[in-house]
């Protein structure tokens, strides 16, 4: 997120692009390729570009003021995982249906790559499906780790190798998760910073009850009641799970709550970060059956 900062990118665009038109400007000026009005037009040009280079420079000094500090890489954090867990409440199933019992007889298919699903085309897929007369389980979830030997989907009907092919060309598979289609990964790396800030080395609970009140923040995006039931006829016949709220849970807590138990004033905000969740998500606290908040608030206390 750091490497990739818009306004970082763009003051280093700016700053190269300046070199580039003052070389070519150095270049038309001693070669006489300039007339009168060229050069009048070509001055005209530098001023607009010194005074866009200042500019600029002065934003990119006021944003490297906060740039890559504790409470800007939490931001950054806590934005990406806000997006992605509204993404996931809008759609829990990736356009597709929710999963059902996969039959025996089912034909299993695996890729050929080792890595973390990144993205999966549930639209291309259900085109696949419909076209085909075949109905899709897709047993891996963005974010899963997968390789050659774990199953991709399970197929109803007759799949050849053409299509196998094409299947799996709705899988992006990559070394490293992202954001886009997995609302835990938010979730993890807000809870490792405050692992981090909780180790011994460390030994910052400011920086853990931040990442608290962020963790608060994100997974409230999740809806308040159980989503209306889906009208099924109108999806495409691929079928998936989604994350639990437990596991969602778990991702967050379980680090802050391991590193955290020996520190008051975290497991205070723990506790009441838990039972703010409680109160607001009733829904979520009930879908999460083997490990609902009032326990983590009841284990906690």
């Amino acid at each position: 997120m750091l490497i990739n900062d818009p306004t970082s990118q763009n003051a280093l665009s700016t700053f190269l692009g300046a070199f580039v038109f003052s070389i070519v400007g150095i270049i038309g000026l001693q070669t006489h390729a300039y007339g009168s009005e060229g050069r009048i037009i070509l001055f005209g040009a530098t001023v607009l570009i010194v005074i866009w280079v200042v500019v600029t420079l002065l934003r990119w000094i006021a944003h490297i003021t906060a740039f890559g500090r504790m409470s800007d890489v939490i931001d950054r954090v806590e934005n990406a995982a806000a997006d992605a867990m509204t993404d996931f409440a809008a759609t829990p199933y990736l356009g597709g249906r929710p999963a059902i019992a996969v039959p025996a007889g089912a034909q299993s298919i695996r890729g050929e790559t080792t890595g973390y699903v990144t993205h999966v085309d549930v639209a291309a897929l259900g085109a696949i499906a419909t076209q085909r007369g075949i109905v899709i389980h897709v047993v891996v979830l963005p974010g899963a780790m997968v390789h050659p030997h774990r199953d991709l989907m399970r197929i109803e009907g007759t799949v050849d190798d053409a299509l196998r092919t094409l299947m799996l060309r709705a899988f992006t598979i990559e070394r490293h998760r992202s954001f886009d289609q997995d609302p835990r990964l938010g979730l993890i790396a807000l809870s490792e910073i405050a692992s981090r800030a909780l180790s011994p080395a460390t030994n910052d609970p400011g920086t853990a009850i931040e990442v608290l009140n962020a963790l608060l923040r994100v997974l409230l995006n999740l809806p308040v009641d159980q989503p209306d039931a889906v009208q099924i006829d109108d999806l495409p016949p691929v079928y998936l799970t989604r994350p639990t709220v437990e596991e969602m849970l778990t991702d967050a807590f379980r680090p802050i709550l391991r590193e955290g138990s020996q520190e008051a004033e975290v497991t205070i905000r723990l506790t009441v970060t838990l039972a703010a969740l409680h109160s607001a998500l009733p829904a979520a606290g009930a879908t999460s059956a083997h490990w609902p908040i009032t326990a983590w608030s009841a284990r906690v206390a």
